[in-house]
């Protein structure tokens, strides 16, 4: 199957492309194709234009990186098959594009799910839709993606019935809005994850920043307790510096006046001697002196007496 189908995505790889060119019997000479051929099958029916402008939209998609903001990143992970057709222009239909299903691998005549799509009614409106692949994802898509395609498709109830009425021309586009609309929310949930999970990164940087903190007041309460422990020893060892001192000069200035009041006895002693041994002298002389007198007294009256 991979080889039967290697020269259509080969021929899909190649750009924007107009589904209208790839009618049934080509379709189905594609999955014909003999194992290993490898030949692509050629495409007709792509005007100038479309095939400018998808090239424009492949290498705009390509060449810018993806933007930084929430609107911009919601736009890059847009890679999808994008429908470059209006709504008022889905009448325009297609030929049948049989998808087989997984299951159905090595069976070229297998079971298909076919999209019916009616050739368009004017030359005035574009040929077909345009198969343009956004984003920044790589440009090359192989059997899976096929079959993812068709399943996503199926799955989504996406089907491209005949449109041959009004009424399934406004199925059609309820369905394509519908895609849109479940591709854009998709987007959004997408980005909002990715938000939450930088949310979740920061708050985890937030709680890493505030265990940090609560370790750093615990270092510091315990630092300021030591320091205040070292601080109340200290003023216990002034103080008792403080009465030691106070106690050496009351014991020294006891000692100074003990020392003063004996040199002061010491002296009072002294004096009282001199004083004692003065009198004692005094006293003798003036006995000397009265016995002097006496005698001479006693001279004068045995001279008067002769």
């Amino acid at each position: 199957m991979t080889d039967r189908l290697r020269g259509l995505i080969r021929a899909l790889r190649r750009g924007s492309l107009d589904w209208s060119s790839f009618d049934l019997a080509r379709i189905r000479g594609a999955f014909l194709m003999p194992g290993g051929s490898g030949v692509a099958p050629e495409v007709t029916g792509i005007s100038e234009e479309e095939a400018e402008h998808s090239q424009e939209d492949v290498e705009a998609s390509s060449s810018y990186p993806p933007p930084s903001d929430r609107l911009a990143r919601q736009l890059a992970r847009r890679s999808s098959f994008r429908i470059s057709r209006s709504v008022g222009k889905i009448a325009s239909g297609l030929p049948p594009i049989p998808i087989l299903d997984s299951d159905d691998e090595g069976a070229p005549g297998g079971r298909g799910s076919p999209a019916v799509m009616q050739p368009p009614r004017s030359k005035r409106e574009l040929k077909g839709w345009k198969l343009v692949l956004e984003g920044d994802g790589p440009l090359s898509m192989d059997q899976g993606d096929l079959v993812s395609l068709a399943r996503c498709t199926r799955s989504m109830d996406c089907r491209h019935p005949s449109l041959a009425s009004l009424d399934e021309e406004g199925a059609c586009a309820k369905v394509v809005v519908a895609s849109s609309k479940v591709m854009e929310a998709f987007n959004v949930f997408a980005v909002t994850m990715e938000d939450r999970v930088h949310t979740l990164r920061n708050e985890s940087e937030v709680e890493k920043g505030k265990v940090e903190v609560r370790r750093l007041k615990e270092e510091l309460r315990t630092d300021k307790e030591e320091a205040m422990k070292k601080t109340r020893r200290r003023w216990t060892r002034v103080v008792e510096l403080e009465a030691d001192r106070d106690q050496d000069i009351r014991r020294g200035s006891r000692a100074a006046r003990r020392e003063v009041a004996n040199a002061f006895q010491e002296v009072l002693t002294s004096l009282e001697k001199r004083w004692v041994d003065k009198k004692k002298e005094d006293d003798f002389w003036q006995v000397v002196k009265e016995e002097k007198l006496q005698e001479g007294d006693f001279e004068v009256e045995s001279l008067m007496s002769f």
